[in-house]
């Protein structure tokens, strides 16, 4: 084998297979579309509820930093199309990935100052935090209620059914009590 031939060999090999390639970029542009339409919609439904007069609002700090990422996420799909198609030169390479640091640094940045002006914004809004209604997964919303009195401690083991009741009565055009809410915790206790 020559020279030529090695170094070819070695990039080839260096290379994952195209199949593999178009299953990620298949993949990753699946996930940035639930990125966008989940976060859209829910960052959407939250502003939507707070003007509504909703009982509870759920506010994830991550919904705007999640926007400003998308960047990232693009150039990493770029560069993942121009490995499938062969044409990916390192340099253009290179400044894609620099691309995708900075927007991901850019969206962990602003996720700070976001926290703040969305708890400024809730408690001027008249709301305050519940964290029995709120799950305790990480980068979960924040359940924000209107009335601390339908924040129950009880409510923690069933806060999925509660909200949804409460968005039941809502929908029908009933505003349940905090008494009321404690009822159907009870029941669904």
């Amino acid at each position: 084998m020559t020279t030529a031939h090695i170094s070819e060999s070695k990039a080839q090999g260096s290379t994952p297979p195209k199949s593999m390639i178009a299953l990620n970029v298949g993949l990753l542009a699946s996930c940035v579309t639930a990125l966008i339409y989940f976060r859209g919609h829910a960052f959407i439904d939250g502003i939507s509820r707070v003007n509504d007069g909703h009982i509870y609002v759920s506010i994830s700090n991550w919904d705007i930093p999640v926007f400003i990422s998308i960047p990232c996420f693009l150039s990493i799909i770029a560069i993942l199309i121009l490995r499938l198609v062969g044409r990916g030169a390192e340099s253009t390479v290179q400044k894609l990935l620099k691309f995708s640091f900075v927007a991901a640094l850019i969206a962990i940045v602003v996720r700070l100052p976001i926290g703040y002006l969305n708890s400024t914004y809730m408690y001027s809004a008249g709301y305050s935090p519940c964290w029995e209604l709120s799950s305790p997964s990480l980068m979960a919303p924040t359940v924000w209620v209107s009335n601390s009195g339908y924040c129950l401690p009880e409510a923690a083991g069933v806060r999925g059914e509660v909200l949804e009741w409460i968005d039941a009565q809502f929908r029908s055009g009933v505003r349940p009590t905090p008494r009321e809410v404690a009822r159907e915790v009870s029941k669904l206790r």
